[in-house]
């Protein structure tokens, strides 16, 4: 039979973002969604890419992306290293006028005494990206997306 044990792991490291990458976090300080849009293509991608992932064109275009979409798909997290407390609920978000998808914390949402989702909760919910009040350029300066 295998053991377990409880493993605690602290990373810090620094990682270079690059042009696309820091313009993308300066927005994020600022209170701004940014996406890039394909020269190639024209899809729009959020978070800000330097290259488009499906015809490998640079994308240049800065497009102000309005922080309001839908849920795709979500899961309920109860078990997790790190994130808001537990329970807690993860979006797959397609925001307006994107190509690609997004992946958030949802708030606004009261789960059950067993960690369900409200059954008028699911794929379709408007959102809307909720700041934090206090900002650093990562994007946990979406503090979540409210479910409208």
């Amino acid at each position: 039979m295998n053991a377990t044990r409880n493993v605690r792991w602290e990373l810090d490291f620094r990682v270079n973002l690059g042009a696309t990458g820091t313009r993308f976090a300066d927005g994020l300080r600022a209170g701004t969604l940014f996406g890039t849009r394909c020269d190639g293509c024209s899809r729009i991608a959020v978070p800000a890419v330097a290259y488009c992932e499906r015809c490998f064109e640079p994308a240049t275009e800065w497009v102000e992306i309005s922080g309001e979409g839908i849920v795709e798909s979500f899961t309920v997290v109860h078990i997790a290293p790190g994130g808001p407390p537990r329970p807690y609920v993860l979006g797959v978000l397609r925001l307006d006028g994107t190509d690609g998808l997004f992946v958030h914390y949802l708030g606004g949402i009261s789960l059950g005494e067993d960690g369900s989702p409200p059954a008028d909760f699911g794929p379709g919910a408007r959102v809307r990206a909720v700041w934090a009040q206090d900002r650093t350029g990562s994007i946990t300066d979406i503090a979540h997306f409210q479910v409208l």
